[in-house]
Protein backbone atom coordinates (compact mmCIF):
# COMPACT_ATOMS: atom_id res chain seq x y z
CA UNK A 1 0.00 0.00 0.00
CA UNK A 2 1.40 3.38 -1.14
CA UNK A 3 1.52 5.95 1.26
CA UNK A 4 0.98 9.97 0.55
CA UNK A 5 4.49 10.74 2.00
CA UNK A 6 6.15 7.95 -1.29
CA UNK A 7 3.68 8.80 -3.85
CA UNK A 8 5.06 12.81 -3.17
CA UNK A 9 9.00 11.20 -2.88
CA UNK A 10 8.03 9.46 -6.42
CA UNK A 11 6.26 12.54 -8.06
CA UNK A 12 9.59 14.86 -7.19
CA UNK A 13 11.96 12.07 -8.31
CA UNK A 14 10.36 12.59 -11.28
CA UNK A 15 9.75 16.17 -11.63
CA UNK A 16 13.52 16.34 -10.29
CA UNK A 17 14.45 14.34 -13.07
CA UNK A 18 13.15 16.04 -15.70
CA UNK A 19 14.28 19.44 -14.65
CA UNK A 20 18.25 17.51 -14.88
CA UNK A 21 17.24 16.05 -18.61
CA UNK A 22 16.05 19.81 -19.61
CA UNK A 23 18.67 21.32 -18.40
CA UNK A 24 21.42 19.46 -20.00
CA UNK A 25 19.54 19.22 -23.25
CA UNK A 26 19.49 23.51 -22.81
CA UNK A 27 23.37 23.31 -22.03
CA UNK A 28 24.12 21.70 -25.05
CA UNK A 29 21.63 23.37 -27.80
CA UNK A 30 23.28 26.51 -25.91
CA UNK A 31 26.47 25.55 -26.98
CA UNK A 32 25.71 25.41 -30.83
CA UNK A 33 25.43 29.50 -31.67
CA UNK A 34 25.08 30.11 -35.60
CA UNK A 35 26.68 33.36 -36.84
CA UNK A 36 24.50 35.71 -39.14
CA UNK A 37 24.60 35.95 -42.84
CA UNK A 38 23.31 39.43 -44.30
CA UNK A 39 20.15 38.83 -46.75
CA UNK A 40 22.29 40.88 -49.49
CA UNK A 41 25.70 42.50 -49.96
CA UNK A 42 28.64 41.29 -50.57
CA UNK A 43 31.24 39.44 -48.46
CA UNK A 44 34.97 38.86 -49.40
CA UNK A 45 37.38 35.59 -48.83
CA UNK A 46 40.85 35.69 -49.14
CA UNK A 47 43.21 32.76 -49.06
CA UNK A 48 46.74 34.01 -48.66
CA UNK A 49 50.09 31.90 -48.60
CA UNK A 50 52.79 34.03 -48.92
CA UNK A 51 52.62 36.37 -51.71
CA UNK A 52 50.05 34.77 -53.37
CA UNK A 53 47.01 36.23 -52.31
CA UNK A 54 43.95 35.26 -53.93
CA UNK A 55 40.41 36.81 -53.02
CA UNK A 56 36.86 35.81 -54.06
CA UNK A 57 33.73 37.57 -54.07
CA UNK A 58 30.69 35.81 -52.44
CA UNK A 59 27.10 37.40 -53.13
CA UNK A 60 24.93 37.35 -49.76
CA UNK A 61 21.49 37.04 -51.56
CA UNK A 62 22.67 33.51 -53.50
CA UNK A 63 23.51 31.67 -49.82
CA UNK A 64 21.01 29.66 -47.82
CA UNK A 65 20.76 29.75 -44.43
CA UNK A 66 22.36 31.07 -41.90
CA UNK A 67 24.74 29.34 -40.51
CA UNK A 68 28.12 31.52 -40.35
CA UNK A 69 30.96 32.12 -42.32
CA UNK A 70 31.59 28.02 -43.44
CA UNK A 71 28.53 29.30 -45.45
CA UNK A 72 30.79 31.11 -47.91
CA UNK A 73 32.96 28.43 -48.64
CA UNK A 74 30.34 26.08 -48.81
CA UNK A 75 28.98 28.39 -51.81
CA UNK A 76 32.39 29.23 -53.32
CA UNK A 77 32.99 25.40 -53.18
CA UNK A 78 29.44 24.47 -54.82
CA UNK A 79 30.74 26.65 -57.50
CA UNK A 80 33.67 24.98 -57.97
CA UNK A 81 35.69 28.27 -57.12
CA UNK A 82 37.39 27.62 -54.07
CA UNK A 83 37.86 23.89 -52.36
CA UNK A 84 38.55 23.54 -48.91
CA UNK A 85 38.80 20.42 -46.30
CA UNK A 86 37.61 19.96 -42.44
CA UNK A 87 37.20 17.69 -40.18
CA UNK A 88 34.31 17.82 -37.11
CA UNK A 89 36.28 19.23 -34.17
CA UNK A 90 33.22 18.85 -32.13
CA UNK A 91 32.77 22.64 -31.76
CA UNK A 92 32.24 22.49 -35.50
CA UNK A 93 34.70 22.42 -38.69
CA UNK A 94 38.41 22.54 -37.96
CA UNK A 95 39.61 24.27 -41.22
CA UNK A 96 42.69 21.68 -42.79
CA UNK A 97 42.85 23.02 -45.75
CA UNK A 98 41.51 26.36 -47.98
CA UNK A 99 42.35 26.42 -51.41
CA UNK A 100 45.81 26.60 -51.99
CA UNK A 101 46.19 27.10 -48.07
CA UNK A 102 47.19 23.31 -46.26
CA UNK A 103 47.94 23.00 -42.53
CA UNK A 104 50.73 20.91 -42.31
CA UNK A 105 51.59 20.26 -38.35
CA UNK A 106 55.40 19.02 -38.61
CA UNK A 107 56.44 22.79 -39.74
CA UNK A 108 53.97 24.52 -37.70
CA UNK A 109 52.05 25.40 -40.35
CA UNK A 110 47.78 25.55 -39.42
CA UNK A 111 45.12 27.63 -41.41
CA UNK A 112 44.36 30.88 -39.61
CA UNK A 113 41.17 32.82 -39.94
CA UNK A 114 41.29 36.38 -39.53
CA UNK A 115 37.65 38.64 -40.09
CA UNK A 116 36.96 42.61 -40.59
CA UNK A 117 33.34 41.71 -37.92
CA UNK A 118 34.35 43.53 -34.80
CA UNK A 119 31.97 41.10 -32.60
CA UNK A 120 33.97 38.28 -33.40
CA UNK A 121 37.65 39.55 -33.37
CA UNK A 122 40.19 38.60 -30.48
CA UNK A 123 41.98 41.22 -29.84
CA UNK A 124 43.28 40.71 -26.31
CA UNK A 125 44.32 36.81 -26.06
CA UNK A 126 47.84 36.10 -26.10
CA UNK A 127 47.09 34.53 -29.14
CA UNK A 128 45.89 37.21 -30.62
CA UNK A 129 46.66 38.57 -34.61
CA UNK A 130 46.26 40.66 -37.20
CA UNK A 131 47.15 40.91 -40.86
CA UNK A 132 46.34 44.19 -43.39
CA UNK A 133 44.55 43.40 -46.62
CA UNK A 134 43.23 46.31 -48.46
CA UNK A 135 44.33 49.04 -46.40
CA UNK A 136 41.91 47.09 -43.40
CA UNK A 137 43.40 45.67 -40.53
CA UNK A 138 41.65 42.47 -39.98
CA UNK A 139 42.01 40.44 -36.09
CA UNK A 140 41.73 36.63 -35.50
CA UNK A 141 38.89 35.08 -34.99
CA UNK A 142 37.95 34.51 -31.28
CA UNK A 143 34.85 31.95 -32.65
CA UNK A 144 34.75 28.90 -34.81
CA UNK A 145 33.54 29.13 -38.78
CA UNK A 146 29.78 28.53 -38.19
CA UNK A 147 29.74 31.12 -35.16
CA UNK A 148 31.34 34.14 -37.74
CA UNK A 149 28.87 36.62 -38.53
CA UNK A 150 29.18 37.85 -41.95
CA UNK A 151 27.58 41.25 -42.51
CA UNK A 152 27.70 43.15 -45.79
CA UNK A 153 31.31 43.92 -46.82
CA UNK A 154 32.82 41.37 -43.90
CA UNK A 155 36.38 40.04 -45.29
CA UNK A 156 37.25 36.89 -44.07
CA UNK A 157 41.10 35.80 -44.56
CA UNK A 158 42.86 32.71 -44.43
CA UNK A 159 46.47 32.46 -44.09
CA UNK A 160 49.14 30.64 -42.74
CA UNK A 161 49.38 30.08 -38.97
CA UNK A 162 52.43 29.19 -37.81
CA UNK A 163 53.51 27.79 -34.05
CA UNK A 164 57.36 27.72 -33.42
CA UNK A 165 57.96 24.59 -31.26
Amino acid sequence: MKTAKSVARRAFGIVLSLAVILSMLMAVCSCKKTGDVADSGTATVVVAVGEDVRSYTVNLDEIDGTVGAIALLDYLKGKGELDYTSVDSGYGPYLTAVGHLTENPSEGIYVGIWTSVEADQDRESIYASSVEYNGNTLYSTAVGMQEINVPDGAIIYFGELVYSY
